[in-house]
């Protein structure tokens, strides 16, 4: 069954098959943030959550970060002295243990200095080459003690042009790389801030550190009543083209109703949401600290694979993806002549679905529909016995294999392996557009969209006819995003692979 996908507890706020099972340690998504608007729609809050994103350029979901360039820095200097370690290895015929002290010793040093620090790389190497100088002068006095021989000697002038020349060339091209980073606001956390109430010492703090600390102020809506449609719209509009990072609630504490719809209204955008404490309540002591030195925030909503997870999420899309593509090669390609050779068309479909911050995509599939009946917006969902599938298109999608195209939407970045499935833009349910009849539908497209998900392997595949599937694929989809691991999506492939291309949930 697919409700047997994960072993683990159950949860019983998921709606899932009976016996559904997540792994230990999942939260509902309603356990993590309670839904403030629940029975309580109208304003412009609920503008926000009922209606997506404008249909413009999503936000980038792996955008070079500090962090992400200080441990890239910190591989490339290393690998960079570990090939120095070897040209001293091969010189002095086989001598490792000097170079690879000597090594260790510049990366502890400049480490220690701030170089690889997540509040990102100062403007010059000067640590570097202090670190450098240190390590070059230890291996001098260690080889001055044992009375080193020519080949040492030689070994450690192999090693000092070679890691002099090959940090050089790197930290030029590095410098050169970040200034176009920086220009092109990927080492900048931009943040919008929403009322006035406390927020004082933040703005402060952001002016005083400036660029220098990686925070820009991109946008001040200072007013303390409820935020208009204007300024709702100009936060989704800076979020959708890649303008906004976070956003700061500085509402009155006064008015909780207004903090609480303001910040659920805005964790639908991807970016991260924040509340300024107010120092009075016992939850200022859950504060955290930001990248502005001196300030401490609230965490509302945090964008899922953030930095180094956002790293490792695209590296398992690339790796995985290539490999899975090669293995499923052969099938494709089987499919692309059924295609072919059972009706007169196109082989492939090229359809328009909801991606990463709500934008738009072109997703591949194997055609399955007769051409000339086909409904290429998705408008019209397909039901059992439809006419309009023909007979090689009923095998395709009661096995999945019509999905199999989508690995090149992961290669291209527009899609994961796992995730939230992509939505045709048009899709209807019960007659309504799907964010208009799911509050908070706009949720799913803070993690790109995935071929395979934990809401399909748990029963949620195919055709979404009434209210409650579709509450309960998006509930599936945000225990997803708010819990996500590279575990849980190999555990997600697993299923998928060698159960999920089986079920009556797709024809």
């Amino acid at each position: 069954m697919w409700s047997e996908v994960l072993e683990s507890r159950s949860i019983s706020d998921l709606p899932a098959t009976p016996g559904t099972l997540l792994p230990a340690g999942f939260r509902a998504r309603d356990e993590i943030h309670p839904d403030p608007l629940a029975g309580k729609r109208g304003g412009p809050a609920a503008d926000i959550v009922a209606t997506p994103l404008p249909l413009a350029h999503a936000a980038p979901s792996a955008r070079i970060t500090r962090s992400v360039l200080g441990g890239l820095v910190a591989i490339g200097d290393g690998a960079i002295l570990a090939l120095a370690a070897c040209l001293w290895a091969a010189a002095a015929v086989g001598t490792v243990w000097l170079p690879v002290l000597a090594g260790l010793g510049v990366l502890f040093v400049a480490l220690a200095g701030g170089q690889y620090g997540a509040r990102g790389l100062p403007a010059s190497s000067t640590v570097l080459w202090g670190a450098w100088c240190l390590a070059s002068i230890g291996a001098l006095v260690i080889l001055g003690v044992v009375r080193a021989d020519v080949q040492d000697w030689g070994g450690f002038v192999a090693w000092a042009a070679g890691s002099t020349a090959g940090l050089f060339a790197w930290r030029n091209w590095l410098s050169s790389r970040t200034q176009a980073w920086r220009e092109a606001g990927g080492l900048v956390t931009r943040m919008a801030v929403v009322g006035s109430a406390g927020a004082e010492p933040l703005l402060s703090a952001i002016a005083r550190g400036g660029a220098p600390c990686g925070v820009e102020l991109v946008g001040r809506h200072a007013t303390d009543a409820p935020p208009d449609q204007a300024t709702w719209q100009a936060l989704r509009q800076q979020a959708a083209d890649g303008r906004l990072d976070g956003v700061v609630v500085a509402l009155p504490w006064s008015q909780p109703e207004q903090v609480a719809q303001a910040c659920a209204a805005l964790r639908c955008l991807p970016v991260d949401v924040w509340l300024v404490p107010d120092p009075h309540s016992p939850a200022a002591l859950g504060a955290w600290p930001t990248l502005v030195p001196g300030a401490s925030l609230l965490p509302v909503a945090l964008r899922p694979l953030a930095d180094w997870q956002g790293v490792c999420k695209r590296a398992e899309d690339l790796v995985l993806g290539t490999l899975l593509l090669l293995a499923f090669s052969p099938v494709m390609l089987l499919a692309v002549m059924a295609v072919a050779l059972d009706s007169r068309g196109p082989v492939l479909l090229r359809q328009r679905r909801f991606g990463y911050g709500n934008a738009p995509f072109m997703v591949y599939k194997f055609r399955t529909m007769y051409h000339d009946r086909g409904d290429v917006s998705g408008m019209r969902p397909t039901v059992p016995g439809d006419p309009r599938v023909t007979r090689v298109g009923r095998f395709l999608r009661s096995h999945s294999i019509d999905e199999l195209p989508q690995f090149f939407n992961v290669l291209k970045g527009e899609m994961s392996l796992v995730g939230p499935r992509p939505h045709p833009v048009e899709m209807r349910v019960l007659g309504h557009h799907y964010h208009d009849a799911v509050p908070r539908y706009p949720e799913r497209h803070r993690m790109k969209p995935g071929i395979t998900g934990l809401a399909q392997i748990n029963g949620y595949r195919g055709l979404v006819d009434t209210a409650a599937k579709a509450q309960g694929r998006l509930a599936w989809d945000l225990a997803y995003i708010e819990n996500w691991s590279v575990g849980l999506d190999l555990r997600i492939l697993w299923r998928t692979v060698f159960r999920g291309f089986f079920g009556s949930g797709a024809f």
